[in-house]
């Protein structure tokens, strides 16, 4: 079928002699409103695909000029590796906020570490696990520790670590919060003792303190204090530690030190000796004859033989 055309004539140019001439055909057939409404309709849709594309664009470039990832649907978040080091001449990296706080504020927040001096040479190095209420720790240190220190301390390294089955939580203050097994009472305890191994510095006393007050009441603050004036060590210092942030961060490190235990602490109080956790119901049914086999020196103790 044919169609009729016609044609307008369409001059442009303006002083021209002959201007050019469009011939534009038009259609004679009137397209009718549902067709326009269409063409209406796609130009619409086409123009909004444009303009999302160009925003997603813009987005995506955006992104990659602040060294960003810009995906859709992902957020624009500078991705770190979960960091988290306590150390003076490091930063402490926390993801996704990246969040830096300067080394001067990391000293304040650290927990104490417990530093002990090398193993003695020729010794057996003990280190004992223990919380001050529980009555395995107890029974153990009066009745098997301190009596074989009276008789074989001369070949034994001995350190204490009094935490148990504890946990801590770093408080914003640099602080910590700690819960231990047997109630708010043993933690004030465990921290008693963990500022008189810090101040009392001559061993045998300290020995001598520690059997002391896991021999006698079972409020810390009154066994730390009773057995100091028996034993004539100064209670202020300890009592002071023990009531500020500073004993906080030193039990906070005996925590650390229990933590990192391999195998982890399932049984208090838990005896390592020479840094194994070997035969753990030999060493607490007969402590003593575990550190004499141990004990690689010439001569051992007249106290071994018996």
């Amino acid at each position: 079928m044919s169609k009729d055309y016609k044609y307008e004539r369409l001059e442009t140019g303006s002083g021209s002699k002959e201007p050019n001439v469009i011939l534009s055909r038009l259609s004679t057939s009137n397209p009718g409103p549902a067709a326009a409404m269409a063409r209406i309709m796609r130009l619409s849709w086409a123009r909004l695909v444009l303009l999302l594309a160009a925003v997603l664009l813009g987005y995506i470039l955006l992104g990659r000029m602040l060294g960003l990832r810009g995906e859709a649907g992902v957020p624009l978040v500078r991705e770190q590796p979960l960091q988290q080091t306590i150390s003076p001449s490091k930063t402490l990296i926390l993801s996704p906020a990246n969040i830096i706080i300067p080394p001067p504020e990391m000293k304040e927040i650290e927990s104490q570490a417990v530093e002990y001096p090398p193993k003695q040479s020729g010794k057996v190095q003990v280190e004992v696990y223990y919380e001050v209420l529980c009555p395995d720790s107890r029974h153990f240190v009066v009745r098997d520790l301190h009596p074989a220190w009276e008789k074989i301390g001369n070949i034994m390294d001995v350190h204490l670590k009094p935490y148990g089955k504890a946990s801590q939580t770093l408080r914003p203050d640099g602080g910590y919060d700690f819960q231990c097994q047997h109630g708010p009472p043993e933690c004030k305890g465990n921290m008693v003792h963990a500022c008189a191994l810090e101040l009392v510095t001559r061993k045998e006393q300290l020995m001598e303190y520690v059997r002391c007050m896991l021999s006698g009441a079972y409020d810390g603050i009154k066994a730390g204090k009773d057995c100091a004036d028996q034993l004539g060590i100064e209670w202020g210092p300890i009592e002071t530690c023990a009531s500020g942030i500073h004993g906080q961060k030193l039990l906070a490190g005996h925590g650390d030190a229990t933590h990192a235990l391999n195998p982890q602490v399932t049984f208090i109080p838990t005896v390592v000796i020479d840094g194994s956790q070997r035969n753990q119901r030999a060493v607490l049914k007969n402590f003593m004859k575990e550190v004499c086999e141990a004990y690689q020196g010439e001569k051992k103790p007249a106290a071994c033989s018996m």
